[in-house]
């Protein structure tokens, strides 16, 4: 079982406990209980949480493409909010809960870009609709911007960290090595992202400032380190 994000008072992940395939699960901390949220034949993964904890949104296999699904935080109404020809995954919620940032593709299967949606599905929009690779949306704070990672040839092998706005403007690079650097997120006062780069031949933790300065590896050492997340 690998946990993916936690609740005040639960935990949210994706588990192969009853198959060979992942399904949704919550674990309830005071009541030591686990609950099993779906059950069908085709993988379910990648849990996020509503911000007031109502809802939780998920990654599912069973249209064929995958798809991003909503449903109650008891598993209840489970609904797919994306219904794209190409796969829709890695979720994010808005501070606000009103939107909902994800990666898909246009018209081009091999070439992810983001999209930003309202919570309900609706109002599907491409926000970096550009000839590169774009992926991993993490939305800041205040709901001001969003972090992703690009990639900068046309051989999608050489990915560098950006921030835009959420209307997909005032897009800034903020990484800039021989390396890839993959999946930022936000400090909670949204000052610094972390991010995972292989530059020293294997996956490693890193923080950097949003005007590209004060970069550090947090994990240096043999070992590859991955995934992340910032304590509140």
């Amino acid at each position: 079982m690998m946990p993916i994000i936690v609740h005040p008072c639960k935990v949210a992940f994706e588990s192969t406990l009853h198959h060979s395939h992942g399904e949704i699960y919550v674990k309830t901390f005071a009541l030591e209980s686990v609950n099993r949220l779906t059950n069908n034949s085709y993988w379910d993964g990648f849990p996020r949480w509503s911000p007031d904890g109502s809802q939780i949104i998920f990654v599912s296999g069973r249209d064929g493409e995958n798809q991003i699904y909503l449903m109650d935080a008891d598993g209840s109404n489970q609904v797919n909010l994306t219904n794209r020809v190409f796969s829709a995954v890695w979720p994010t919620w808005s501070p606000d809960g009103l939107k909902i940032a994800f990666t898909s593709n246009e018209d081009d299967a091999n070439r992810a870009e983001i999209f930003v949606m309202n919570s309900d599905g609706s109002n599907q929009l491409n926000i970096t609709n550009n000839s590169a690779h774009d992926q991993s949306p993490s939305w800041s704070p205040d709901g001001e911007r969003i972090a992703f990672y690009r990639s900068i040839t046309a051989e999608h092998n050489h990915d560098e960290i950006y921030v835009m706005n959420p209307d997909g403007g005032e897009v800034q690079r903020i990484t800039f090595t021989n390396g890839n650097n993959y999946g930022p997120f936000w400090s909670p006062n949204g000052d610094r992202l972390i991010y995972r780069s292989d530059r020293d031949g294997n996956s490693q933790i890193y923080s950097i400032g949003l005007d590209g300065t004060n970069e550090s590896n947090l994990s240096d050492g043999t070992a590859s380190d991955r995934p992340m997340q910032w304590s509140r």
